[in-house]
């Protein structure tokens, strides 16, 4: 308890302690504070078969993902030697690999949910950008549809912007203004003529 104490603190999640201490001897628990699902201390079980050759028989520390009791921990073993430098047992620390996860779920999501909000607002802009450079081409095409059916008193009402699309609807009212006089002028005239009026 109080190696748990000294490397974990008092540390909780879902209302555990996040971290567990054992001491071994060989391979079996013989002082710990890993807690089995009836919550009694786990005294008495004993390692996996990996670990235990990593260390008890290759004398080395293991560090990693382990199934501890009944959870997976981050976890770490170090051999406990004898005089003669023989390791006859382990001390393992771990913490709760859960909150690790859920950290790491939390992460995924907040940055899911920022590249959605950035997507939304990319394509909001898109689309703004986009009906503000199309609309007065469509108001120009309607236009021209109107003077081709013979209305020739039309003219483009828009907002003139300083850009390209801007000197396009000057240009166009311009057209209008210059080819509209004499058109309706000879279209009056062909109408009287047409009504026997050669006044016109």
């Amino acid at each position: 308890d109080q190696i748990q104490q000294l490397v974990h603190g008092d540390e909780r999640y879902a209302g555990r302690r996040t971290g567990t201490a054992t001491i071994f001897l060989g391979d079996v628990r013989v002082a710990t504070n890993v807690m089995t699902q009836a919550n009694e201390r786990a005294i008495g079980t004993r390692a996996s078969s990996d670990i235990s050759r990593a260390v008890l028989g290759d004398g080395r520390p293991w560090h990693g993902r382990a199934f501890v009791v009944n959870d997976w921990y981050v976890a770490a073993y170090e051999p406990l030697r004898n005089f003669g430098g023989r390791a006859i047992g382990m001390l393992y620390v771990g913490t709760l690999e859960a909150p690790f996860l859920a950290a790491r779920t939390q992460v995924m999501l907040t940055f899911l949910v920022v590249c959605l909000i950035g997507l939304v607002i990319v394509f909001g802009l898109t689309y703004f950008i986009t009906r503000k450079t199309i609309s007065p081409l469509e108001e120009m095409v309607a236009a021209t549809k109107t003077i081709a059916d013979g209305n020739y008193r039309t003219r483009l009402d828009l907002k003139v912007s300083n850009d390209e699309v801007g000197d396009l609807v000057k240009s166009m009212n311009m057209l209008i203004d210059n080819t509209s006089i004499p058109l309706i002028e000879l279209t009056e005239s062909a109408q009287a003529i047409a009504a026997g009026d050669f006044s016109k």
